[in-house]
Protein backbone atom coordinates (compact mmCIF):
# COMPACT_ATOMS: atom_id res chain seq x y z
CA UNK A 1 0.00 0.00 0.00
CA UNK A 2 1.13 3.52 -0.73
CA UNK A 3 2.52 5.55 2.14
CA UNK A 4 1.16 9.06 2.52
CA UNK A 5 2.07 12.10 4.60
CA UNK A 6 2.13 11.41 8.35
CA UNK A 7 2.49 7.69 7.57
CA UNK A 8 -1.18 7.17 6.77
CA UNK A 9 -1.74 4.31 4.38
CA UNK A 10 -4.32 3.91 1.68
CA UNK A 11 -6.10 1.50 4.03
CA UNK A 12 -6.28 4.29 6.65
CA UNK A 13 -7.84 6.58 4.06
CA UNK A 14 -10.35 4.00 2.86
CA UNK A 15 -11.38 3.42 6.48
CA UNK A 16 -11.86 7.18 6.91
CA UNK A 17 -13.91 7.24 3.69
CA UNK A 18 -16.08 4.38 4.94
CA UNK A 19 -16.63 6.06 8.31
CA UNK A 20 -17.58 9.39 6.73
CA UNK A 21 -19.85 7.69 4.19
CA UNK A 22 -22.21 6.56 6.97
CA UNK A 23 -23.38 10.17 7.25
CA UNK A 24 -24.17 10.61 3.53
CA UNK A 25 -25.81 8.78 0.64
CA UNK A 26 -22.66 9.25 -1.47
CA UNK A 27 -19.09 9.94 -0.38
CA UNK A 28 -15.85 9.90 -2.33
CA UNK A 29 -12.15 10.44 -1.84
CA UNK A 30 -10.63 13.02 -4.20
CA UNK A 31 -7.29 11.98 -5.71
CA UNK A 32 -5.37 14.67 -7.59
CA UNK A 33 -2.91 14.07 -10.39
CA UNK A 34 -0.92 16.64 -12.32
CA UNK A 35 -3.49 16.88 -15.13
CA UNK A 36 -6.62 15.20 -13.81
CA UNK A 37 -8.62 14.29 -10.74
CA UNK A 38 -10.05 10.88 -9.96
CA UNK A 39 -12.56 9.74 -7.39
CA UNK A 40 -12.82 6.68 -5.18
CA UNK A 41 -16.41 6.18 -4.00
CA UNK A 42 -17.18 4.53 -0.69
CA UNK A 43 -19.66 2.34 -2.54
CA UNK A 44 -17.01 1.01 -4.95
CA UNK A 45 -16.37 -2.69 -4.26
CA UNK A 46 -12.68 -2.33 -5.18
CA UNK A 47 -12.07 1.01 -3.45
CA UNK A 48 -8.83 -0.02 -1.72
CA UNK A 49 -7.32 -1.52 -4.88
CA UNK A 50 -8.39 1.53 -6.88
CA UNK A 51 -6.83 3.91 -4.39
CA UNK A 52 -3.64 1.83 -4.23
CA UNK A 53 -3.33 2.00 -8.03
CA UNK A 54 -3.97 5.74 -8.09
CA UNK A 55 -1.35 6.44 -5.41
CA UNK A 56 1.17 4.16 -7.15
CA UNK A 57 0.50 6.11 -10.37
CA UNK A 58 1.39 9.38 -8.63
CA UNK A 59 -2.01 10.51 -7.36
CA UNK A 60 -2.37 12.39 -4.09
CA UNK A 61 -5.53 11.93 -2.01
CA UNK A 62 -6.47 15.40 -0.77
CA UNK A 63 -9.99 15.32 0.60
CA UNK A 64 -13.53 14.06 0.73
CA UNK A 65 -16.63 15.15 -1.11
CA UNK A 66 -19.97 13.86 0.10
CA UNK A 67 -23.62 14.38 -0.73
CA UNK A 68 -26.95 14.01 0.95
CA UNK A 69 -30.44 15.07 0.06
CA UNK A 70 -32.58 17.47 2.03
CA UNK A 71 -36.05 17.27 0.57
CA UNK A 72 -35.54 17.72 -3.15
CA UNK A 73 -32.20 19.50 -2.70
CA UNK A 74 -28.78 17.97 -3.24
CA UNK A 75 -26.39 19.17 -0.53
CA UNK A 76 -22.67 18.66 -1.14
CA UNK A 77 -20.05 18.89 1.61
CA UNK A 78 -16.26 18.96 1.28
CA UNK A 79 -13.45 18.34 3.72
CA UNK A 80 -9.71 18.23 3.16
CA UNK A 81 -7.82 15.31 4.65
CA UNK A 82 -6.02 16.28 7.85
CA UNK A 83 -2.73 16.44 5.93
CA UNK A 84 -4.18 19.33 3.90
CA UNK A 85 -6.59 20.99 6.34
CA UNK A 86 -4.47 24.16 6.60
CA UNK A 87 -4.06 24.57 2.84
CA UNK A 88 -6.50 27.14 1.46
CA UNK A 89 -5.75 26.04 -2.11
CA UNK A 90 -6.95 22.50 -1.36
CA UNK A 91 -10.11 23.79 0.34
CA UNK A 92 -10.92 25.99 -2.66
CA UNK A 93 -10.20 23.19 -5.13
CA UNK A 94 -12.52 20.83 -3.28
CA UNK A 95 -15.30 23.43 -3.28
CA UNK A 96 -14.89 24.04 -7.01
CA UNK A 97 -14.64 20.37 -7.85
CA UNK A 98 -17.70 19.57 -5.72
CA UNK A 99 -19.74 21.76 -8.02
CA UNK A 100 -18.44 19.87 -11.03
CA UNK A 101 -19.22 16.42 -9.64
CA UNK A 102 -22.67 17.22 -8.29
CA UNK A 103 -24.21 15.86 -11.48
CA UNK A 104 -22.09 12.71 -11.25
CA UNK A 105 -23.34 12.05 -7.72
CA UNK A 106 -26.93 12.57 -8.85
CA UNK A 107 -26.41 10.13 -11.73
CA UNK A 108 -25.06 7.48 -9.33
CA UNK A 109 -28.10 7.91 -7.10
CA UNK A 110 -30.44 7.61 -10.07
CA UNK A 111 -28.77 4.31 -11.04
CA UNK A 112 -29.28 2.79 -7.58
Amino acid sequence: MGELAERRTTLDLVQELEQESRKFWQCCLVVCFEKETKLVFASDADRLDSLDQMVEAGGTPVGLIAARTEGNELVIATRPLREFEDEAQVREYLREYAGVIGATLQDREDQN
